[in-house]
């Protein structure tokens, strides 16, 4: 069952699948940006409904504003 499965994936990779997947959203998100997408496209691409979101959760995780991710 998924709480199982939920409980053998943080005890194997040391996190709960929310926040490896929270990475994994920031992580894609850095590669776009520095590709030279805005960050309202990004946000689209990773499924957040606000731009506003993405910018907040982007800025708590990574240190820095997206924008400065993006290459000019």
């Amino acid at each position: 069952p998924p709480l199982e499965f939920a409980t053998a994936f943080e005890k194997t990779l040391g996190r709960s699948i929310h926040l490896w997947r929270s990475d994994l959203r920031i992580e894609r998100a850095r590669r776009l940006l520095a590709r030279g997408y805005d960050t309202e496209t990004t946000a689209q691409l990773l499924g957040y409904g606000h731009v506003r979101d993405f910018i907040k959760d982007f800025t708590r995780k990574a240190g820095v504003h997206p924008r400065s991710l993006m290459r000019q």
